[in-house]
């Protein structure tokens, strides 16, 4: 929301969310799915959930890195390096470059940059002129810290687990996002290449590969129809 700071931890992430799925399902049995970053939110969700007893009947990772491929050390990308891998995923959602002044960006303020981000996010169609610059600052300050963020999991999980693997590449994608690496902490139900990039595959038509792989269960634990639920990234 541009004001609350971001979580500081993929475990306090996955807390909150635990205690945010507590409130509206308590016993189970619980499908859990991330994309990118989230996946690790999703993995530590499932590995909160399956210590506390809680069933957790399958785990969706789209696109994300195991966090064995990076290691337990904290990166240090500075502002103007997230500032740049955030243009190249918001391009790759909407298929063509942003109009940002790379060379400039350093010199700018903080307000100019976001100011300047917002323009090259409305100019391409990823959101309305009329979304508040500080929704976009907020964005990017999670983005930034996601980005700085460590992760080791404690412990596998036991749930079986999905792993869907962008065929397009950006020119951020220095890790690899294969089934492999996440054998170390989970079993691998299956593993699928789906179309398109690292954005673009959330939507469909390419989305509905992953959803014809996961096929039509039963369902995970579903909030009583007096809820409302929000989409949280």
């Amino acid at each position: 929301d541009g004001m609350q700071a971001p979580h500081s931890s993929v475990e306090a992430a996955a807390a909150s969310h635990v205690r945010a799925l507590g409130a509206l399902c308590e016993q189970g049995p619980f499908k859990l799915l991330g994309h990118s970053f989230g996946g690790w939110i999703a993995f530590e969700m499932a590995r909160q959930l399956q210590a506390r007893k809680a069933p957790v009947s399958e785990l969706i990772l789209l696109d994300s890195t195991a966090p064995s491929a990076l290691g337990p050390r904290h990166r240090h990308i500075d502002r103007i390096g997230a500032l740049s891998e955030l243009a190249d995923l918001l391009a790759q959602q909407a298929e063509r470059p942003l109009n940002l002044p790379a060379a400039a960006l350093p010199h700018m303020t903080e307000d100019d940059q976001m100011r300047h981000l917002h323009q090259a996010m409305a100019e391409v169609g990823l959101i309305s002129r009329n979304t508040p610059v500080q929704n976009i600052a907020g964005l990017f300050r999670v983005f930034a810290e996601n980005l700085n963020t460590a992760y080791q999991p404690a412990s596998g999980v036991e749930a079986p687990v999905l792993v869907a693997r962008a065929q397009e590449k950006g020119s951020s994608d220095a890790h690899p996002r294969d089934a492999s690496a996440w054998r170390e902490w989970a079993p691998i139900r299956s593993a699928l290449d789906v179309p398109g990039n690292h954005m673009t595959l959330l939507a469909r038509p390419h989305i509905d590969v992953v959803a014809q792989a996961l096929g039509h269960g039963s369902p995970g634990c579903m909030p009583p129809p007096s809820h409302q639920v929000a989409e949280v990234s």
